[in-house]
């Protein structure tokens, strides 16, 4: 249920509802595959666009936003 849910929210590109969802479903079954994957690609995916805007920002927005950017998304 709580996975079906994930998915639909993901589609949607409602990426915190469906994170939300990812981790309840493992909360009910930590085992479940296609939670565990889709819910370690969401958190790749949400990296790597941090670290895309991060890297095409100008030095002084760098120096101010960018570089909290590459920390959360190392995170």
């Amino acid at each position: 249920y709580h996975t079906d849910l994930a998915i639909l929210h993901q589609k949607l590109r409602e990426y915190e509802a469906a994170e939300e969802h990812y981790i309840k479903a493992l909360a009910l079954n930590p085992n479940q595959y296609i939670a565990n994957f889709n819910l370690t690609s969401l958190y790749i995916d949400k990296g790597n666009k941090l670290l895309n805007t991060a890297n095409n920002m100008n030095d002084s927005d760098y120096a101010s936003k960018g570089k909290p950017m590459i920390a959360q998304a190392k995170e």
